[in-house]
């Protein structure tokens, strides 16, 4: 059997339709996203005067004057993972003054794709037969995604169980992690951590024929590294001419 294996596309619509695409193009059985599917960012579309709206994005700043280009500046922010939100300048300024509401409006914006992504899956596998698609949720993920996966009705979500895929292989999926610096939603401490993984593995009929989807990666392997950073979150650079930046374990 064949199957196509993603991961962290970060709320970019162009790679999941590449990766919806990707059963087909490559005849697979089974297309599997891993985890980390939500964006990190709004982009906010400041309406400053009728007819006139400013965007930054990306380190750059643009001036729109027209329908058509904002609607192609927001595809190409949805392409990149991030959200965009048309608002007044009134309204910017008001969620940049509050975390709270901003962070309702992050949740509502991650919903609202996710629930358009489930939708375009429907539309694009079709009926019950064909490709089989499975998608979890990332340590990045918020809670409030899941009942929408749950809902759909040709996406199968996989946290914390066991499904049997094509050819009888079965697929463990975890997508909790250990503590991040950035303290995401679905970190945890490694005592839970631990259970989590130990549920969903004691329920592995046969290891030696079971792929484990868990998003945090084995310890001491050579993915289970990341950069390391300064007290401001930004990565701290080495002069070694061989490495460029230095890594530790998580």
């Amino acid at each position: 059997m064949r199957i196509f294996y993603a991961s962290d596309v970060h709320g970019s619509n162009r790679c999941f339709k590449k990766f919806l695409n990707a059963g087909k193009f490559y005849d697979c059985e089974a297309i599997v996203l891993g985890g980390d599917i939500t964006g990190k960012a709004i982009v906010p579309f400041v309406e400053v005067s009728p007819g006139e709206v400013h965007v930054t994005f990306l380190g750059k700043n643009h001036v729109l004057r027209s329908e058509d280009e904002i609607r192609a500046l927001e595809e190409r922010v949805g392409d990149t993972g991030y959200y965009p939100h048309r608002c007044s300048r009134e309204e910017a300024d008001t969620l940049a003054a509050d975390d709270a509401r901003l962070h309702a409006l992050f949740v509502e914006k991650i919903v609202g794709r996710v629930e358009e992504w489930m939708a375009l899956a429907e539309q694009r596998l079709g009926g019950d037969g064909g490709v089989r698609c499975f998608v979890n949720a990332g340590n990045d993920d918020p809670p409030q995604i899941d009942d929408v996966m749950e809902s759909a009705r040709r996406v199968e979500f996989l946290e914390g169980r066991v499904v049997e895929l094509p050819g009888a292989l079965e697929l463990a999926s975890c997508g909790f992690a250990n503590i991040t610096p950035w303290h995401c939603p679905r970190d945890v401490e490694e005592r839970e951590l631990a259970e989590r993984l130990e549920a969903v593995a004691s329920r592995v009929g046969d290891p030696e024929w079971a792929i484990f989807n868990f998003h945090c990666p084995p310890y001491d392997t050579q993915i289970d590294q990341g950069p390391v950073l300064g007290e401001d979150m930004r990565m701290r650079s080495t002069r070694s001419p061989a490495r460029s930046v230095e890594v530790n374990e998580l």
